[in-house]
């Protein structure tokens, strides 16, 4: 691993170095600043590894984090689909309740209505029942009257014949005496003149 993180010159330097057998420090003498450098390394290494582990989320933290949404969208979808029904059950309510009030109005309208036909069928009834009457009453006073004229024409035209009939007796009495009264002076009047020798 050490020699990934070396340079390439640094690599050919180590292979053509030896380094001694016994318990003593290395021959080379970059070892330790090396060792020093991949110590620090691996401590960022780590580090960095602690930081991922402290804020990725792992498989078991996604299935978690899966679950938990899963039942708030659930519990969303079911509190959606409560509100859902209860705002259908307000709205089919107030539906009903209006179409019991406009039924309710128009009963009334109708029967308000009933009401007037049946007032002013009575009331024209009643006015057809008084012209009725005030018509038979005049008609009734028409006859009579027109009886009493037939009765007072009649009595006028039985004068007004006596009349004629006594003056044509009259005249006929006057005629017959005038008739009279010539033939009588026709055959007198000759005899007096002779007489009085005119």
């Amino acid at each position: 691993m050490s020699s990934a993180a070396e340079e390439p010159g640094e690599s050919k330097q180590k292979d053509s170095v030896p380094f001694d057998a016994g318990g003593g420090p290395p021959y080379d003498g970059n070892v330790e600043a090396r060792l020093t450098k991949l110590e620090a390394d691996v401590a960022a290494i780590k580090i960095d590894l602690a930081v991922l582990k402290a804020t990725c989320a792992t498989k078991s933290d996604l299935a978690e984090l899966k679950g938990e949404i899963m039942a708030a969208l659930s519990r969303r979808i079911a509190e959606t689909e409560a509100k859902l029904a209860e705002g259908k059950t307000e709205v089919m309510t107030a539906l009903a309740k209006g179409m019991a009030e406009t039924e309710a109005k128009l009963e009334k309208g109708k029967a308000e209505i009933m009401a007037a036909l049946a007032e002013d069928r009575a009331e024209t009834k009643a006015a057809l029942a008084e012209h009725r009457a005030e018509t038979k009453a005049e008609l009734a006073e028409f006859k009579a009257a027109l009886a009493e004229s037939k009765v007072e024409f009649k009595a006028a035209l039985d004068e007004s014949k006596a009349e004629a009939k006594a003056a044509l007796a009259e005249a006929k009495t006057t005629i017959i005496l005038w008739v009279v009264s010539a033939v009588f002076l026709a055959q007198l009047l000759p005899a007096l003149l002779k007489k009085f020798g005119v």
